[in-house]
């Protein structure tokens, strides 16, 4: 039996990081913030067979958190935030665990 993560669940917490990180954007923790919603996710769902659906969440959070940092102001701090979310979050996507059959 493939487990999946279900489609209304999945949604509902893209959409719910999404109104948190436009609302808090100029907050210091948002990278922090980001990075225990991504691993908590992940601790949930990551089954042998959801590989594909926690490849997409953690690309749709990135985005997501791309967004919220481009709206700041500042271009200096911008650019190391988004460089060091980028590269937690790829070291988050290396703890998926691979299928076994």
């Amino acid at each position: 039996m493939k487990r999946q993560t279900d489609p209304v669940r999945f949604r509902k917490k893209l959409s719910e990081i999404k109104v948190q990180l436009m609302k808090y954007s100029h907050n210091k923790n948002l990278i922090p913030y980001t990075i225990s919603v991504a691993r908590g996710y992940m601790n949930y769902f990551a089954v042998n067979d959801n590989k594909h659906r926690i490849g997409l969440f953690l690309h749709t959070v990135k985005r997501i958190l791309f967004r919220a940092l481009n709206k700041r102001s500042h271009e200096g701090e911008e650019a190391v935030c988004v460089n060091s979310a980028r590269t937690v979050l790829e070291g988050a996507r290396g703890e998926i665990p691979s299928s076994t059959d």
